[in-house]
Parts: structure tokens; sequence; C-alpha cells
């Protein structure tokens, strides 16, 4: 009898498991209101999502700064700014790594766009893109003029990545 109500109870948690996991999403979703921040920059200055009320902005969650994947995406990313600008999108790149370490980035690669250090890892949680060993996935997020998400990226492949990002925003800002 023991044995039965064991087994019983093993039954419903795992089918309350199952149904909890199922319901919980990966990342936010379009149409979601993007989550507000308060980072540091490469040069120590705050930067607000806030601030942007008005404008597209392009944000971009990457991962570790010291894999080739990552720089290149940030190159691409680079390569297309004025592309974006000229589209009326901001431009900010997120990951968990120190200051430091974001400064230099910034620099070598010569960034146009702003890099913000979420070492406490608050921002990459509260948009759920949270990455193995600590860091961030590649995700990058369509945010329009009023601060719902428009487009969410997760495409892997660098180039895919960055064309997505391109004609998604172009869908966005000049209808199709």
């Amino acid at each position: 009898m023991k044995n039965s109500v064991l087994l019983i109870n093993i039954f419903i948690f795992v089918l309350l498991s199952s149904v909890l996991m199922s319901c919980s999403r990966d990342t936010l979703d379009i149409g979601d209101i993007a989550p507000d921040f308060n980072l540091e920059n490469q040069e120590n200055d705050e930067i607000r999502l806030s601030n942007y009320k008005g404008k597209f902005v392009i944000l971009v969650f990457y991962g570790r700064t010291d894999n080739n994947s990552t720089i290149e995406h940030l190159t691409n990313i680079e390569s297309d700014y004025s592309k974006y600008i000229g589209l009326g999108a901001a431009v900010i790149g997120i990951n968990h790594e120190r200051e430091e370490i974001i400064r230099n980035v910034h620099r070598r690669l010569r960034l146009s766009f702003d890099l913000l250090s979420d070492r406490e890892k608050k921002t990459i949680k509260a948009y759920r893109v949270s990455g193995g060993f600590g860091s961030a996935k590649r995700v990058t997020f369509i945010i329009d003029p009023s601060g719902i998400i428009r487009s969410v990226i997760e495409e892997d492949d660098t180039e895919d990545h960055r064309q997505e990002i391109l004609n998604e925003l172009r869908n966005l800002t000049q209808g199709g």
C-alpha cells in the first residue's frame, strides 16, 4: 500500500512539473513590455532603457567576449550601425562581464554603440536570456518607441542574425 501511495505521489509530482515547465517561456515574447534597466556602459555612465522612449531600440544580448563568434557578432552589428541609425534605431549591447572587459572590447572593436555590464544578471534574467556558464544567450530584441517588444531574434549563426535584425527593423520602420 505504501508503495502505491509513493508511486501515485511521484506520478503527480512529475505531471505537475511537466505542466509548469510547459507554461514557462524561454524568452520574452513579441507584444511584451520590455523591462526597464539601469546599467553602466563602457564609460561608467548609467544607461536606462526608458531614456530611449520614442525611439526604436535594438537590444543585443551576447555571450562571453573571449570567443570568436561573439566578436564576429558585435563586429557585424557595428558594420550595420549606420543602417540602424538611418532607420531611427538605437543599439545597445548587454552581457554579464565586468566593466573593464566591456571597455576593452568596446575600444578594441571601435564600436559606435554602448555595451552595458549586467554583472548581477538582473536584466539577463528579466529578459529570460540566461545561457550556459552564467552568460547570456545570443538574443536580440527590437523594441518599439513605446517600449513594446516587436521582434525577438534567436538565430545562432552570426550572419543570419545580422540579416534578420536588419530585415525586422526595416519591416517595423518602413512597413515592409
